[in-house]
C-alpha cells in the first residue's frame, strides 16, 4: 500500500515540475482509445496474455454467527501487458520519457479496456470498496503495460470443522482464476502477497498465508483454467479461552466441593452451596455455547462444561446422601437415654448385690473373705491355716476385725458408662481459632479424596486425547 501511495505521490511531484502537462495526458489517452476493442483479447504472436496478480491483505474477520463463512479486506493489483496502449511521448517531452514511469487514471477508463475478468471461486458476496469514490486505479506504462488497482471486500465460503474448538486451526483458502477465458488465453501468475499492517484477527493467535498455482485446471469439454490459490491457516487463540472459559469451570468445580468440609448437620448452606454452585455452572455454559460459533457437532468445550455439570450435580447428590444417612438430632438423644438407663440398671445390680454379700460376711462370694487367708512358714513348707475346716483363733479375731471395718466403710458407687453422641463435635482450639473435628461423615471422608482425583484424571485424559487424537490443534 506504501508503495502505491508513494507512486503517486511522485507522479504529483512530476506534474508539478512541469515535466509532463493536462495536455499531454489527454492526447495519450485519446490516442491510446483510438481505434480500441475492449473486446478482444490482446493476444500477441500467438501467445496468451500473462496476468500477475499481488495481493495486499487490509483486514480478515472469520464471522462469528456464520461459522463456514470469513470476510476479508484486500487490495488487488494485475498486471498485463496490452500492446495496443503502447504510448509515445511528444517531440517536446522527449528529453523527459524516462522520467515518466507511468499515467494514472481513475474507474472511467477500466469501463473502455479490456480486463481479465477474473472472479473468487469461494466468493459468497462482496463488493468494490467505494467510499467516498470507487477506489480504482489505472495506470498505463509506455511499453503498454496496464497495471489495474481495487479494494475488495469480499465473504468467503471456508468448510471449517469445530469438533476440537476452541483447540482448533482451520484450513481455508481463496481460489482465482478468469471467469470468460480458458488458459488458451490467458495465463495467471502470483506476483506478491502482503500484509498491508499485522493482523489481528478475533479469536485466532495468528493466522498463516501461503499462495499456490494450479495450472491447467480441466473443466471438461470448455477447456483448462488456471487458478491461484491463497491457503489460510487460522491458529484459534486457545490460551484466551482456558482463562476466560476453562478457569472459571474449574474454579466453580471446585467450589462445590466445599460442601465436603462443611458439617453433615448444617443442612441449609449444604444445600444452598450446592444450589448456588449449580445454577452458576449452568448459567456459564449457556453463555459459552451463546458465546462460541454454531456447530452441528459436538466440541471439546461441549464436552468439558457437560463432564463440570456432571461433576457440580454429583456434589449436591453426595449432599443429599449425607443427609439422609446422617444420624439425626432425635435418634441420637433416644440413644443417649438408652444408654444412660441400661447403665444405671447396671448399677442398681451391682448395688443390690453388694449389699446381699455385706449381709453375709461368711459368704465365700464376699470378696473380703478371701483377705482372712493368711500363710505360716513352719519351716517345712507353706501351709494354709484352713486346715480340716477349722481356722486358727487368730484368724477368726482378724475376720471380725475386717468385716467391722468393711461395714463402716463408705460405699462406692458405680459409675455410668459414658455415652458417645455422634452430634456432639470435639472442639480444638489453636489460638484465638476453634476447630471442630470427630464429626465427619464417612461419606464426606471419601468424597474429598475422590471427587478432587477424579476431577484432577479427567483433566488430563482430556487435554491428553486431544492432542494426541489429532496434532492438528493448537494444545
Amino acid at each position: 500500500m506504501w508503495i502505491r501511495f508513494l507512486s503517486i505521490f511522485f507522479i504529483l511531484i512530476r506534474f508539478g515540475s512541469g515535466m509532463i502537462t493536462e495536455k499531454e495526458i489527454t492526447r495519450i489517452y485519446r490516442e491510446a482509445l483510438k481505434n480500441y476493442e475492449k473486446r478482444s483479447v490482446p493476444i500477441r504472436d500467438g501467445k496468451p496474455v500473462e496476468v500477475r496478480m499481488r495481493i495486499s491483505i487490509n483486514n480478515m474477520v472469520p464471522r462469528k454467527k456464520s461459522p463456514m463463512h470469513f470476510h476479508m479486506d484486500f487490495y488487488v493489483t494485475l498486471f498485463w501487458e496490452d500492446y495496443r496502449l503502447a504510448f509515445n511521448h511528444t517531440e517536446n517531452y522527449t528529453n523527459h520519457k524516462n522520467n515518466v514511469d507511468y499515467l494514472p487514471y481513475d474507474v472511467h477508463l477500466s469501463e473502455k479496456i479490456w480486463t481479465p475478468n477474473l472472479y473468487l471461486v469461494e466468493s459468497k458476496f462482496g463488493w468494490k470498496n467505494d467510499v467516498p469514490q470507487p477506489n480504482v486505479m489505472i495506470y498505463l506504462y509506455p511499453n503498454g503495460t496496464v497495471g489495474f488497482n481495487f479494494r475488495l471486500n469480499v465473504g468467503l465460503y471456508c468448510a471449517m470443522q469445530m469438533r476440537y474448538f476452541p483447540f482448533d486451526k482451520q484450513h481455508c483458502q481463496m481460489t482465482i482464476e478468469t471467469y470468460s477465458y480458458n488458459s488458451g488465453y490467458v495465463k495467471l501468475k502470483w506476483s506478491i502477497v502482503e500484509q498491508v499492517k499485522k493482523l489481528h484477527i478475533t479469536d485466532f493467535a495468528k493466522v498463516e498465508i501461503h499462495k499456490t498455482e494450479k495450472p491447467d485446471v480441466d473443466y471438461g469439454h470448455i477447456g483448462k483454467w488456471d487458478q491461484l490459490i491463497l491457503k489460510l491457516t487460522f491458529y484459534r487463540n486457545s490460551n484466551l479461552y482456558l482463562v476466560r472459559d476453562f478457569f472459571p469451570c474449574f474454579l466453580i468445580v471446585s467450589l462445590s466441593w466445599i460442601n465436603f468440609w462443611v458439617t453433615h448437620r448444617s443442612t441449609p448452606a449444604r444445600v444452598a452451596l450446592g444450589i448456588t454452585t449449580v445454577l452458576t455452572i449452568v448459567t456459564m455454559t449457556n453463555s459459552v455455547r451463546s458465546q462460541a460459533p454454531s456447530s452441528g457437532l459436538f466440541r471439546c468445550i461441549d464436552v468439558y462444561m457437560l463432564c463440570c455439570n456432571l461433576f457440580v450435580f454429583a456434589a449436591l447428590g453426595e449432599a443429599a446422601l449425607v443427609g439422609m444417612t446422617a444420624p439425626s438430632e432425635k435418634h441420637a438423644n433416644e440413644k443417649e437415654k438408652d444408654e444412660k438407663e441400661k447403665a444405671k440398671e447396671k448399677t442398681n445390680k451391682d448395688k443390690k448385690k453388694a449389699q446381699k454379700v455385706n449381709d453375709n460376711p461368711l459368704s465365700f462370694d464376699n470378696p473380703v473373705f478371701k483377705r482372712t487367708e493368711s500363710v505360716v512358714n513352719n519351716g517345712n513348707g507353706i501351709h494354709s491355716n484352713h486346715q480340716n475346716g477349722d481356722m486358727t483363733t487368730k484368724t477368726k479375731l482378724r475376720t471380725r476385725s475386717i468385716f467391722r471395718n468393711s461395714k463402716n466403710a463408705p460405699e462406692k458407687e458405680a459409675k455410668p458408662k459414658k455415652t458417645f453422641n455422634p452430634l456432639l463435635t470435639n472442639i480444638k482450639k489453636v489460638g484465638p481459632v476453634y476447630f471442630y473435628t470427630q464429626d465427619v461423615h464417612i461419606v464426606d471422608k471419601i468424597s474429598r479424596v475422590l471427587f478432587p482425583v477424579l476431577f484432577i484424571l479427567f483433566n488430563v485424559l482430556f487435554f491428553f486425547v486431544i492432542h494426541m487424537v489429532n496434532e492438528d490443534t493448537t494444545i
